[in-house]
């Protein structure tokens, strides 16, 4: 998502699963280009929320309020990433950001 105006992440809502009974982490992160800049781009946290799989690929429920760094800036891409603690485990997510602007 590209933030058309400077907002702030109100809450993370979804769906994880993973295929075995280790963790699994989403990270809710932001990036902020500048324009006409060729430097990597580095992703900043917003927050994170870790979930154990139950290990028979049974969904585990998202839904976070307590944002860790919310500010978001127009501009601003905002994305997930996901880890595991386990090598070849398989998860996947289904997530939305509601964001709000007080404008």
């Amino acid at each position: 998502y590209v933030a058309h105006d400077a907002c702030t992440v109100v809450k993370v809502k979804g769906w994880m699963v993973g295929s075995n009974a280790n963790t699994m982490t989403l990270a809710i992160c932001k990036a902020t280009p500048v324009d006409s800049d060729s430097s990597a781009l580095t992703p900043v946290l917003i927050d994170e929320i870790a979930l154990t799989g139950s290990g028979n690929d049974e969904l585990k429920s998202i839904e976070e309020t307590t944002i860790t760094e919310s500010s978001i800036a127009a501009g601003d891409l905002v994305f997930p990433m996901v880890k595991t603690s386990a090598a070849g485990m398989v998860v996947y997510f289904n997530i939305t950001i509601e964001l709000g602007y007080d404008n």
